[in-house]
């Protein structure tokens, strides 16, 4: 019987977690990280009481428990270097993991105050009267608008926080268009009280779009006016917050009946360094059924922030006035939808006023250093992917009035309908276009209701390999409509559609299984109209004989790179003898002794590397065979290159980019499409054509470096060539790293800064620039004297102002620098900020082994 074996190399979560190089983490940036905090998340199952000798040990203090999440962030001594307690608390076997505390900001912008109508609701966008008039909310539907607060009550400003903000009798208000919406009690996880009262103006405008009070005869309208609010303060009134606040907030909304979660925040794109613990709580919220709405991010680039960019959320990108992508809007793999984020910097419908969002806020906001005065309001224009997102969480919420349960149903609902922009289906400019909500109240409506998720099927618990098994599911469909099903049995098979039977009653299948372990049999339904429910929970089924499939994760050491670890760990059942491991590099073979880890069915074993070449795993487990090649290369200090073993891949490692010996590995790494229900395989990249495996460059450091793919073979046309891109996969999710085609020699060519897993893609919705093909010096802008270069490959470039007599007058730039076309402007001063006098000077741009000149007239 053969097997099936699946290879990754990883940490194993259950075995041992990634250990962090913390000394290349700026942890002492106070704008990314709260100083002097970090955040211990412990397995499920320790008891957080049995931390406290840990803690005192340590001398630190707990200043947050999330019980939930089984999570403490502690404060550390003044003056301590916080990398060390996090490898410390990182090492002990209960731990999960250790991160800063992340600094969340939001993503907006303001403008002056402004009073006209909602440009955004219109016909022509999100179409709003037309929803309205099917939907306009359930008062048992609740939004959490996790934030900086919302301006909801009349309060007397306490004294712990009346440095912070300003008002003339002391006191915060409510804001005037909010006097009619509908509140439920909140909470303030940044002063640790019970009034989380807006200090900034962000929350009060978000609240807005999402349910403001509408048809009361003031100011403007809301997505779904009829329900509730909850005020969740975890942002200060300098508008941003930690990371573990923002756990706690997500955590205790989910816990108090919050059906949906608007997330107006985040961080820089497409890192989530200390925001593992917004991912447990934003898990936790969404495996209670809440929806989680999250800004993709204000920073124009290809990368989603976190927490908008994990799976659990629905990540929003911003749309201006004429339905297309907002200057600002970030977008990337991870983005779901878009809607209407506004533009502030242009008037497009002719009105005379800004094409922002309108929202009743305070009329002054916070600034960032001050907060708001929280006396005086107005309506005010704002953008921002922050005000995209409300648009989507308040369409969620009039779904969830409308009948339609489970947060995949809703996501499905939103997505499906959307009016689709750029590339024809979904891409990652516009995700799945643009929300819709009329149409997406239709397919929740009717005979387009899809029918309810299915309870667990039933059937046998246990089985021997080669016999058949039946299981049994059952569902109704709200409009009495018949229902069809199908059955995940857990192995990678799935069985066909049944046929159509009256709502309510039961449908089987049947099924072998060729191969031992427990499996979790799923069901689903669909409706006569082709409308799906979502997987129904899994029914285990424990097979005996057979064989068992395994996976062989190898896990280099990050800081003694000639170490590894090899791993043989079945996934579906245990294997019946202990597996033969041996590696081949180059011509000797040696063998790997393997041990069983403790609670578990894995074995493990050391390897240690001895010299550069072409290694070979073999593997022998319960009979049957297989084995994967890579590739290493021991490289010092000055340099050296490592080609994969199909020499498609070449990763360059530059001069001086580490101080002593390093074993550098390349290795080809399978990828899987769709849904993966394995850990130890690498999904494949979404809406994208993939060539070859991906290959995973190690070991896992922050180290420059230049990784080439050879797309020599492939037969693609021009247009194909020129979308070809290189994706990294790095925290569960893939993105685009800037690269290069080199059409001279038919790579791809990106310059990293660390490395990881790298896959050669093609997407038509996008163009790769081509490299330069020469050192090259231009005068852009003779006015502005600007001044644009490129280079070709990485080397140490100057760029300087000189004088007719040849004096150096200023340096405009001096370093090591990428590929790639770049542009400087010379303010026409020298070195000291003296503006130089008329006359002729003279650009140089000078690397090892070239020089370009060119000249520049300054005029006064």
């Amino acid at each position: 019987m053969s097997r099936k074996l699946l290879y990754f190399f990883l940490f194993l979560p259950f075995l041992a977690s990634a250990k962090t190089d913390w000394s290349r983490v700026d942890l002492d940036n106070p704008e990314r990280f709260v100083q002097g905090r970090i955040t211990v998340c412990f397995r499920q199952g320790f008891n957080l009481d049995d931390a406290m000798p840990l803690l005192s040990s340590r001398n630190v203090k707990e200043v947050r428990r999330i019980s939930q999440l089984n999570a403490l962030t502690l404060a550390i001594p003044d003056g301590s270097n916080a990398g060390e307690y996090l490898e410390y608390y990182e090492s002990m076997p209960d731990v999960l993991f250790a991160e800063p505390v992340a600094i969340n900001y939001v993503f907006w912008t303001p403008n002056d105050p402004l009073f006209s109508y909602q440009w955004h609701y219109d016909a022509n966008h999100l179409d709003m009267p037309s929803a309205w008039d099917k939907e306009r909310g359930s008062s048992s539907v609740i939004i959490a608008i996790v934030d900086t607060g919302i301006a909801f009550e009349d309060y007397a400003i306490p004294s712990y926080e009346l440095y912070e903000v300003s008002s003339e009798d002391g006191y915060y208000y409510i804001a005037p268009d909010l006097t009619s919406t509908q509140f439920v009690a909140g909470y303030d996880f940044i002063h640790d009280d019970s009034h989380p009262n807006d200090q900034y103006s962000h929350g009060t405008h978000v609240a807005g779009t999402v349910a403001q009070a509408t048809n009361n005869g003031k100011g403007v309208a809301g997505m779904a006016p009829d329900c509730k609010l909850m005020p969740v303060q975890v942002l200060s009134y300098k508008g941003s917050g930690p990371s573990d606040a923002i756990a706690d907030g997500i955590t205790w909304a989910a816990d108090n009946g919050a059906d949906v979660i608007n997330l107006s925040l985040g961080g820089d794109p497409g890192d989530s360094t200390g925001m593992s613990i917004e991912h447990q709580a934003i898990t936790y919220a969404s495996n209670k059924g809440v929806v989680v709405v999250a800004a993709a991010g204000n920073q124009a680039v290809g990368e989603v922030s976190y927490p908008g960019g994990y799976d659990e959320c629905i990540c929003v990108a911003a749309l201006d006035y004429n339905n297309s992508l907002s200057y600002y809007s970030q977008w990337g793999p991870g983005l779901d939808i878009s809607a209407p984020g506004g533009d502030v910097t242009v008037d497009l419908n002719g009105d005379e006023l800004a094409d922002g969002v309108l929202q009743c806020t305070y009329l002054v906001g916070g600034d960032g250093n001050s907060g708001a005065k929280v006396d005086s309001f107005a309506y005010m224009f704002y953008q921002g992917t922050s005000m995209a997102t409300p648009h989507v969480a308040g369409l969620a919420a009039l779904l969830l009035s409308h009948g339609i349960t489970g947060v995949q149903n809703v996501k499905d609902a939103i997505y499906q309908t959307a009016r689709d922009l750029g590339s024809s289906g979904y891409d990652t400019r516009y995700g799945w276009g643009m929300i819709d909500p009329s149409a997406a109240l239709d397919y929740g409506s009717g005979t387009g209701n899809p029918p309810q998720t299915p309870s667990a099927p039933t059937g046998p618990s246990s089985a021997s390999a080669g016999q058949s098994v039946t299981f049994t599911a059952s569902t109704t469909d709200p409009d009495g409509d018949q229902v069809a099903y199908r059955f995940d049995w857990g192995d990678g098979n799935v069985s066909a559609w049944t046929s159509f039977v009256s709502s309510g009653v039961s449908q089987s299948s049947s099924h072998s299984y060729t191969k031992g372990g427990t499996f979790y049999v799923k069901a689903k339904a669909k409706d006569s109209n082709g409308k799906e429910s979502g997987w129904s929970s899994g029914s285990a089924i424990t097979i005996t004989g057979g064989a068992a499939d395994i996976a062989i994760p190898v896990l280099q050491n990050p800081l003694l790179s000639q170490y590894i670890d090899i791993w043989v760990v079945p996934t579906t059942g245990p294997l019946l003898y202990a597996p033969e491991v041996t590696v081949t590099l180059n011509a000797d073979e040696r063998a790997v002794t393997m041990e069983s880890v403790s609670a578990s069915d894995a074995y493990v074993g050391d390897y240690t590397f001895y010299e550069s070449g072409t290694a070979t795993i073999d593997v022998t487990a319960d009979g049957q065979s297989d084995s994967r090649v890579f590739t290493v290369s021991s490289i010092a200090s000055q340099g050296g290159t490592l080609f994969s073993p199909d020499s498609r891949v070449r990763l360059e490692i530059p001069e001086a980019a580490v101080g002593t010996k390093t074993f550098f590995t390349l290795i080809p790494e399978k990828t899987e499409q769709g849904a993966l229900s394995s850990q130890y395989a690498i999904p494949a990249p979404k809406d994208v054509k993939s060539f070859g495996d991906a290959y995973r460059a190690g070991p896992s450091q922050d180290i420059p470096a230049t990784v080439s793919f050879s797309y020599s073979g492939y037969n693609l046309s021009e247009a194909e060539v020129s979308s070809l891109s290189i994706m990294r996969y790095e925290n569960e999710t893939w993105t685009r790293v800037p690269c290069f085609i080199d059409r001279k020699q038919s790579e791809v060519v990106a310059d990293i800064k660390r490395l990881g897993v790298f896959m050669l893609v093609t997407d038509p919705a996008t163009k790769t620039p081509a490299l330069p093909e020469a050192l090259s010096l231009v005068l852009e802008s003779p006015t502005e004297k600007k001044l644009k270069f490129s280079v070709n490959e990485v080397m140490p470039v100057s760029l300087a102002i000189f004088d007719a007599t040849g004096r150096k007058v200023c340096a405009l730039y001096e370093g090591i620098s990428g590929r790639g076309e770049f542009s400087l402007t010379w303010n026409g001063m020298d070195d000291k900020g003296r503006l130089v006098n008329q006359g002729v000077y003279f650009a140089r741009l000078q690397t090892p082994s070239a020089c370009k000149t060119i000249k520049i007239v300054s005029v006064r």
